[in-house]
């Protein structure tokens, strides 16, 4: 049977990652899993108490509105007023998504059609890489290094591939996709990167999508710029944010679309054919969360920061050398040379199987991140010291 829009997707290494773990567990072995980015921190309790105080009115049962509700938009607006300083329509600048990776998924379908182009950095999320595909256009990779494999800033590095690939291409990208924090690599940037990003757009008449998932998540002293921060960006940009991530709210499936006036209606329009929205009460615990919960964020970061620091100091003290990220809420480590003979894929199977830990291949993450794996920080500081010494067994070459 022949299927439409699935038939180029490479295949999904991570359900082998999954199923050895299932195996392993199975049998009885305990793994510490920093496979997949699933936030194990709860949610506040102020939103999950008014989540269900919600679901008790039946009025909420009802359809909802796609676009989200008047005071779920300007709880968003009020934020990026608060964190980053930018002004935001909640009317005609914001609309909810059900989840970041829906909002991005359908926001190519109106931005993008056969016979178009996406420029987007390799390694990266997998939606990233797939979503211009399911709208037919063709995806133009651009490298995102290893911030320890390069002297050089890593944005300046993807901003001159960027630069390069448009020089290129035969048929000139419609959108850029972007993420920092950037998964799988963790590599970050600052605001006057964000400035060069806008007056490229600017410039060649193309649209900025920046996926901004971990926009709470900087460690040291580093706040992730917004996007929507540098003047002008209104005209070419649009920037997606979640409370996935910022405030451990992964199943919820709340996030936003803000910025360009123009695509956030188009994408409001096809959305209006798509969905109601997410679950009234879902809106309605996701506004008090961000109102009345604003710090949460803050008490996650020092958490995911304290989990960085058990992991990486772990790692170098075992001669697994590896940079501490300034920001997400991963660890992207090259395989140690003494390993590198072994794919990705066959490193993280290698890992479960000696070392009761499983990773992410970085080859799930386009075919520039072959010769990585991720780490999560999804494990607490005992269960991260429990596997620094399972890996330290099972690496022995190391030294």
């Amino acid at each position: 049977m022949e299927f439409r829009r699935i038939n180029g997707l490479p295949p999904y290494v991570f359900a082998q990652i999954n199923g050895l773990k299932a195996e392993a567990r199975a049998a009885g072995r305990d793994i510490v899993d920093f496979g997949f980015g699933n936030p194990d921190l709860p949610s506040p309790d102020i939103a999950v108490e008014k989540l269900s105080e919600a679901a008790h009115n039946p009025k909420n049962h009802r359809y909802s509105a796609s676009r989200g509700l008047p005071n779920l938009r300007l709880a968003m607006a009020t934020r990026y007023k608060k964190m980053w300083d930018v002004d935001l329509d909640p009317d005609t600048e914001v609309v909810t998504t059900i989840g970041a990776k829906e909002g991005l998924t359908h926001l190519m379908w109106v931005l993008l059609g056969p016979g178009d182009t996406a420029i987007v950095p390799s390694p990266s999320y997998p939606i990233h890489l797939a979503g211009p595909g399911f709208a037919g256009a063709t995806v133009i990779t651009v490298p995102m290094l290893d911030p320890a494999s390069s002297e050089n800033d890593p944005g300046d590095d993807f901003f001159d591939g960027l630069v390069t690939a448009w020089e290129k291409a035969t048929v000139k990208p419609r959108v850029i996709i972007c993420s920092f924090p950037h998964n799988p690599t963790s590599a970050c940037v600052d605001l006057a990167f964000m400035e060069r990003l806008v007056n490229f757009a600017l410039e060649h008449d193309v649209i900025i999508c920046h996926d901004f998932a971990y926009a709470d998540l900087g460690f040291d002293g580093y706040k992730p710029p917004s996007i929507m921060q540098v003047p002008r960006a209104k005209e070419c940009c649009v920037e997606l944010y979640t409370l996935t991530k910022s405030f451990s709210m992964a199943g919820w499936r709340v996030g936003f679309m803000v910025g360009n006036k123009e695509i956030v209606a188009a994408l409001t329009k096809l959305k209006s054919y798509l969905d109601y929205g997410t679950f009234q009460p879902v809106q309605i615990a996701a506004i008090v969360a961000m109102n009345e919960a604003q710090s949460y964020p803050d008490e996650l970061q020092v958490i995911y920061q304290a989990r960085r620091d058990t992991l990486i100091d772990g790692l170098n003290r075992i001669g697994w050398e590896v940079p501490a990220p300034k920001g997400s809420m991963f660890i992207w480590a090259r395989i140690p040379e003494q390993y590198r003979d072994h794919s990705s894929l066959d490193f993280a199977k290698y890992l479960i199987a000696e070392a009761d830990v499983a990773t992410s291949p970085g080859v799930g993450f386009g075919d520039g991140g072959d010769g990585h794996v991720r780490f999560a920080l999804i494990e607490n500081e005992l269960r991260t010291q429990q596997a620094i010494r399972n890996l330290k067994k099972a690496l022995p070459k190391l030294g």
